[in-house]
């Protein structure tokens, strides 16, 4: 019960500076990415699935998205309602998987309409700063799961 509730304050810290403090955007996140706190499998899994319901790639009420969203390095809204008329439920909001990378996290969702084969992948640095949705499609059955690394 001890360890749950420490990992709800450490998430919870985590969130709030990633979310919170960066309003600004454009995928950069808090803490900065020479902190030396890496983040555990289900905080990485946690964060991104927050990110992916924040910025309004699910279904989840307006009132979880927040007022300045996150963009994809390619995308050209002129506004945050065409930019989000654009996400709107495209993502399930359950991670379907996470994998080690070159220097962080990537977590895998599925399309809510059949995509077959493909994902999409939010990345991150080990301290989930500079969390950003990849622009490119993910090859499902590589992301696919929640094993090792």
């Amino acid at each position: 019960m001890v360890a749950d509730s420490a990992f709800l304050v450490r998430l919870s810290i985590v969130a709030a500076l990633v979310f919170g403090v960066a309003e600004s955007g454009f995928g950069q996140g808090v803490p900065p990415a020479d902190s030396p706190q890496s983040l555990s499998r289900d905080e990485v899994v946690e964060l991104a699935e927050r990110f992916v319901r924040e910025n309004g790639y699910t279904n989840a009420p307006q009132s979880e998205v927040r007022p300045r969203l996150n963009y994809e390095s390619i995308e050209r809204a002129d506004s945050r309602a065409e930019l989000l008329k654009s996400r709107w439920n495209t993502l399930s909001p359950k991670a379907i998987g996470i994998k080690a990378t070159a220097d962080g996290w990537g977590v895998a969702f599925d399309y809510v309409a059949d995509h077959p084969g493909i994902c999409r992948v939010v990345t991150m640095k080990v301290n989930g700063a500079d969390i950003r949705m990849q622009h490119e499609d993910g090859l499902r059955g590589f992301w696919l799961g929640f094993g090792g690394p």
